[in-house]
C-alpha cells in the first residue's frame, strides 16, 4: 500500500516529536540528578544557625514530575515557561546562578553574578556520563563542547560560593570610613 505526501510527513513529524520528548525526558533527568547532587553538596551549610542561606531549587513545568530529594526545593515554574521547561537553581541572598532546559530550543545558564556570566554563557547541556552522574557541558569559543573544568555539582557548588563571598566582600566596602576614621 502506497502511503500519500501527508501520510509520510505525518509519520516524519511523529516520529521526531517521539524523538524530542525522549531528548527533553533525558535532559530533565539529568538535570534533576545535578539539582539531587548539589543538594547532598549543600548538607554542611545548610544548618539553621547559617548565617547564609544556600538553597537549591528544581523549578519544572510537567512533565517531568519529580519528587524533592533531601535539600532540593522542587516548585512549579512560572506559567510563561513552556510546558517540560526545568530549571536548576542554587541561590544565596540575591545571588543566583541558575541551568535552564527549554524543550527544544536549548539548554542554558544564567546568573546575576558578573564573574561567572562567561561560564554561564558556555552552558550548552547536561550528560549522565558513564559514572553514572550528571555534567555540564559547555561550548568553546570555536563551538566544540566539551566537558568544562567545572563540571559536576561539588565543584559548581565551590565555585558558586567562593564567588559568593567575593561578591559579599566587595559589598562590605561600599561605605568605606575615612582613615583618619579607622584609626581613632
Amino acid at each position: 500500500m502506497m502511503t500519500s505526501p501527508i501520510e509520510s510527513a505525518y509519520q516524519r513529524a511523529a516520529e521526531a516529536a517521539a524523538a524530542a520528548d525522549t531528548a527533553a525526558a533525558t535532559a530533565h533527568a539529568a538535570l534533576f540528578d545535578f539539582a539531587r547532587e548539589l543538594g547532598d553538596a549543600t548538607a554542611p551549610v545548610r544548618r539553621n544557625e547559617s548565617p547564609l542561606a544556600v538553597r537549591v531549587h528544581f523549578l519544572r513545568r510537567t512533565p517531568p514530575h519529580f519528587d524533592a530529594p533531601a535539600g532540593v526545593h522542587v516548585e512549579e515554574a512560572p506559567k510563561e515557561r513552556p510546558a517540560g521547561f526545568a530549571s536548576v537553581v542554587i541561590e544565596a541572598r540575591d545571588l543566583f546562578f541558575a541551568i535552564e532546559s527549554i524543550p527544544g530550543i536549548a539548554i542554558a545558564a544564567v546568573t546575576n553574578i558578573p564573574a561567572m556570566e562567561a561560564f554561564a554563557a558556555s552552558i550548552c547541556g547536561v550528560h549522565t556520563a558513564a559514572d553514572g552522574k550528571p555534567h555540564l557541558l559547555a561550548t568553546t569559543d570555536d563551538g566544540t563542547v566539551i566537558v568544562p573544568t567545572i563540571h559536576a555539582a561539588p565543584l559548581l557548588l565551590d565555585a558558586f560560593l567562593l564567588t559568593v563571598g567575593d561578591v559579599f566582600a566587595a559589598r562590605a566596602q561600599f561605605n568605606p570610613l575615612p582613615q583618619a576614621a579607622l584609626s581613632a
